[in-house]
């Protein structure tokens, strides 16, 4: 009999909270309802069956650690106890149950917010659920973030991506996750920075997503391409890391390559980054070469027509000269002073004018070679296979490939490309995309405002500097 009662009570309890209206999200030290649109059947529904865009048994239910499951019993079953009792209503029993496994469910970061858990038979639904609920399975929630409260979306991560991106272009000493979680104006631990920066999947093609509406495709431009190392030399259990040649060092390092394609306008004399492919050869076995290839392959579907495509000595092989070739494009480019040409002659042997020197490239066929020398003695040998160049032709052209230099600088000491700590390689693919996305919103600013990269980061410390001074004049040792 008092079985019987307790049940209709629950029954009528039940009752109300489908009437009641949540929102799904849980803020900081609150309960994880709020008067909302959605109720709380149709929540607890969707945390079972999942909609067309949320998986099934999301949400709040996720898999539990081991060592977790018997304290997580233990409170549950008191909570219930005093449910069964009447000490405390059906409501604060489910508020409760929701607030523990946001609080214990730790394997919720490791999986976005989704559990390992094996898929339904249809036989199982039909057994452990009513009807209606199997019909709401069709359903999309919109699910809304409410901006500047600390709110957990719990199908996922809070969105960290513009934060993470912003502290990047904004610092210019610390590139931490722990460094963000100090200063994030929204609550986040580095733990969870750590775990969003791997959970995530930018790609090349998000940077040309990013890029493209700043790209003039009528305007006359080249194509630099260009390598440079991500320089991890105390790293030892990174990912993706071996040992190349730095230009910077003039030696052999441990470190990440890093491939880029930057469109230069000629007009404005700009340059943004436009594709990149990191050199990781035991992930795809790809050289730079290859990746060199298909950028420029791509460049050209992407509807860019350039007026030479510009590289060092390091992709001057016949397959890429050739390469470039088929797609109908001039290039520019370096060659080795030991390079053979017109069939046994090396190309510092040859007397080369002052108006160019028509050479045949062994393996390719005839192309112009100028000689330039620089202050300090050192001499480089620009070929090109354009008809008839001019000597300020060249001299423009290889200009506009300094470019690309200036580019590496700004990405390292500015954005903090080289700073993540992270061992994997998504983890590390991710941050190299994010740098670079934040190098594009300090260019912009550039353009737009007449700023430099320097002069912004100044701006944003100045004002503490100011102040701290203040405070130590008003309170000397």
């Amino acid at each position: 009999m008092l079985k019987s009662k307790l049940l209709e009570k629950a029954k009528k309890q039940f009752e109300e909270l489908n009437k009641l209206k949540v929102e799904v999200g849980v803020l900081e030290n609150t309960r994880p309802y709020k008067d909302s649109d959605i109720s709380v059947v149709e929540v607890a529904t969707i945390h079972e069956f999942g909609t067309e865009k949320i998986q099934p048994r999301s949400f709040l239910r996720v898999p539990i650690r081991d060592h977790q499951k018997e304290i997580i019993e233990k409170a549950v079953k008191e909570k219930y106890r005093l449910f069964i009792s009447g000490e405390i209503s059906a409501k604060e029993f489910m508020a409760y149950i929701g607030e523990e496994a946001v609080t214990w469910s730790k394997e919720a970061f490791d999986t976005q917010g989704f559990g390992a858990w094996p898929k339904y038979k249809q036989s199982t639904l039909e057994k452990k659920y009513y009807h209606e609920f199997r019909n709401l399975q069709k359903r999309s929630i919109n699910l809304k973030t409410r901006k500047n409260q600390g709110v957990h979306i719990l199908s996922g991560y809070p969105c960290i991506k513009d934060i993470y991106k912003t502290f990047l272009q904004v610092s210019s000493l610390r590139y931490s996750g722990l460094a963000l979680s100090e200063v994030s104006p929204s609550p986040l631990s580095h733990d969870t920075v750590s775990r969003w920066l791997k959970s995530r999947c930018f790609r090349p093609k998000d940077l040309w997503r990013l890029v493209e509406p700043s790209i003039d495709k009528k305007s006359p431009c080249v194509l630099i391409a260009d390598d440079t190392l991500i320089a991890k030399t105390r790293s030892k259990k990174i990912e993706m890391v071996h040992y190349q040649y730095s230009g910077n060092e003039h030696e052999v390092i441990a470190g990440i390559g890093l491939v880029n394609l930057l469109w230069h306008d000629l007009t404005k004399v700009e340059s943004i980054p436009i594709n990149y492919l990191i050199y990781d050869k035991d992930s795809d076995g790809k050289t730079k070469n290859t990746h060199f290839s298909e950028m420029l392959t791509l460049a050209k579907k992407r509807g860019i027509m350039p007026k030479a495509v510009v590289m060092d000595a390091w992709y001057s092989s016949l397959d890429n000269l050739k390469s470039i070739r088929s797609h109908g494009w001039i290039w520019v480019t370096t060659l080795r002073k030991n390079r053979i040409v017109n069939h046994n002659k090396q190309l510092n042997k040859l007397n080369i004018s002052e108006e160019g020197t028509s050479i045949h490239l062994r393996g390719y066929g005839w192309v112009t070679v100028f000689k330039f020398t620089a202050k300090n003695g050192r001499i480089d040998y620009i070929v090109t296979n354009k008809e008839n160049p001019t000597r300020q032709y060249l001299k423009s052209i290889m200009d506009a490939r300094w470019s690309v230099e200036v580019y590496h600088r700004e990405v390292k000491q500015n954005c903090g490309i080289e700073r993540c700590q992270a061992r994997t390689s998504r983890a590390q693919r991710n941050h190299i995309f994010l740098a670079i996305s934040a190098w594009f919103e300090q260019h912009k600013r550039r353009i737009s405002e007449k700023i430099t990269f320097y002069q912004q980061n100044w701006d944003v410390i100045k004002s503490a500097i100011t102040e701290q001074i203040r405070v130590l004049l008003a309170y000397p040792n």
